[in-house]
């Protein structure tokens, strides 16, 4: 992981050039958390402004990788929602990481890189065991989807609950026969689960 003070952040690129801003991003995020409902990048909220500095609109630059290991930590320490935010954001990074596009990882950063990833995997089985919403079980199952090499298949996961409606009583995404009755039929849960 790229300690916050190396000055080899400066080496790294983002979507607005370079890629010294990004430790005081990580450290803002750090401190103030993921916020429930984002603000705008304009508003300074870290979050939104951490998203469009190392993803922006789906690229990924040097410092996208150096960020996710930190990312990767504060997911392993966040509440269920910041934590499909955070996971939302690194399987974003990752599937930008496979357009052709895309730098590739730096030498220097891909260890740590790889080891986040690995993590991230961990916090995903852990993750398993908890009930989700419609759109964070989405967001999870397309990160294991990307880490499994399936890139395509993660991009349509995490952009399909955003393209349906909600339902008016609970706010779950509406799927299916249920999207056409404009409200949900959930079941509840067997035995707790």
């Amino acid at each position: 992981m790229l300690p916050l003070d190396d000055s080899r952040w400066g080496e790294l690129t983002t979507a607005y050039g370079s890629g010294l801003e990004v430790p005081g991003l990580l450290r803002r995020l750090s401190s103030e958390g993921v916020p429930a409902v984002p603000k705008s990048y304009w508003d300074g909220c870290p979050w939104t402004m951490l998203w469009a500095t190392i993803c922006h609109q789906g690229t990924v630059y040097t410092a996208s990788y150096a960020a996710v290991p930190h990312l990767v930590r504060l997911a392993s320490q966040a509440a269920p929602d910041a934590r499909a935010r955070l996971i939302d954001l690194i399987t974003y990074i990752e599937m930008g990481r496979a357009w052709r596009s895309a730098p590739p990882v730096p030498a220097f950063l891909e260890a740590g890189y790889l080891a986040a990833l690995e993590e991230l995997r961990e916090i995903l089985a852990a993750s398993m065991r908890e009930r989700w919403e419609t759109r964070s079980a989405c967001r999870l199952a397309a990160a294991f989807m990307v880490l499994n090499g399936e890139t395509e298949v993660a991009r349509y996961l995490s952009e399909v609950a955003e393209s349906y409606p909600a339902c008016p009583s609970c706010g779950e995404a509406l799927f299916g026969r249920s999207a056409g009755r404009g409200s949900c039929q959930r079941a509840e849960p067997l035995n707790g689960l």
